[in-house]
């Protein structure tokens, strides 16, 4: 039997956390926006990416593990500000270890996702709409007005 696989509809309905120097905070697509930006990310956009289960495969967590330890190392050869993050399915246990980054424009941030098998990054930017989940071929096929949860999602 094989290991479940990601859907497009398992990017649209996740939430993500992250994990700022004041707490958690928590992003979940909403109808309608609700809650303050956090100052911390103002200067987004801020791209959350991961290098966990390429093309949407679950694998074991020592590869996860030593793939998401490369990230992390291009992302500091980058110098770029970047926090702790986990994208969540709401309806399961499935979560993916991340990274929220800030400096990187939408094409540079698919790029990295590409380098490491994703199928797609999210973007979070203060505005009505700012949820983005995009493929890393670079087409936006999402936006969502989010809601934010202070303690995590």
């Amino acid at each position: 039997m094989s290991a479940p696989r990601q859907t497009w509809d398992d990017f649209e309905r996740a939430h993500v956390r992250i994990t700022l120097a004041t707490g958690p905070v928590g992003f979940r697509p909403a109808t309608r926006r609700s809650g303050e930006f956090p100052a911390e990310l103002a200067e987004g956009p801020v791209h959350v990416i991961t290098a966990w289960n390429p093309g949407g495969e679950k694998r074991d967590a020592a590869r996860n593990d030593a793939s998401q330890r490369e990230l992390s190392a291009e992302i500091d050869r980058r110098q770029l500000a970047r926090w702790p993050a986990v994208g969540l399915d709401p309806d399961s246990d499935w979560y993916e270890d991340s990274i929220a980054v800030v400096g990187l424009s939408r094409d540079e941030a698919c790029a990295l996702g590409r380098q490491f098998g994703q199928v797609a990054i999210f973007e979070l930017v203060d505005a009505p709409d700012g949820l983005l989940v995009v493929a890393c071929d670079g087409r936006v096929a999402t936006a969502h007005s989010w809601a934010i949860d202070p303690a995590p999602a």
